[in-house]
């Protein structure tokens, strides 16, 4: 799910439909614990990524219920976290996928803007960044 639904109005949140989803997300969590095979894509991660999206379009009414699957993916952690989010986890890679105001957000905090900024000022010195994230830094911190 790429949020088109969400940017359309397509996709419209009722307290039914998020019920629905956690418990879907809750069956495949315990059948994922439960079985000894691995799936790819991560059948997990793929319904946690439709959730991501929801929640970052403002189509999830309460995500209170879906704390519950801190910890599994980090950029899922991010998303239902916010400003409690640990950024010494954040991972440079993510910032393609973050919008302006998510990306303002979380610079507007100048805690998360050093971390950031340590960790772009490593990976450069290390020269572990690609084009794309380097102008990132360049757009945001220079």
């Amino acid at each position: 799910m790429d949020g088109a639904a969400c940017d359309a109005g397509v996709l419209h949140s009722t307290e039914n439909y998020e019920e629905k989803l956690l418990l879907k997300v809750l069956q495949t969590k315990n059948e994922k614990e439960r079985s000894s095979t691995k799936s790819f894509p991560d059948p997990l991660g793929s319904q946690l990524g439709v959730v991501v999206v929801l929640l970052r379009h403002g189509e999830i009414i309460n995500k209170e219920p879906f704390k519950e699957f801190i910890g599994i993916d980090e950029f899922y952690d991010l998303v239902v976290q916010e400003g409690d989010f640990d950024y010494q986890k954040f991972n440079l890679e993510w910032l393609p996928h973050l919008n302006e105001d998510e990306i303002k957000k979380i610079l507007s905090d100048s805690n998360n803007k050093e971390i950031i900024r340590s960790k772009f000022v490593k990976s450069l010195v290390e020269d572990e960044l690609g084009h794309k994230i380097k102008k990132f830094y360049l757009e945001y911190f220079e």
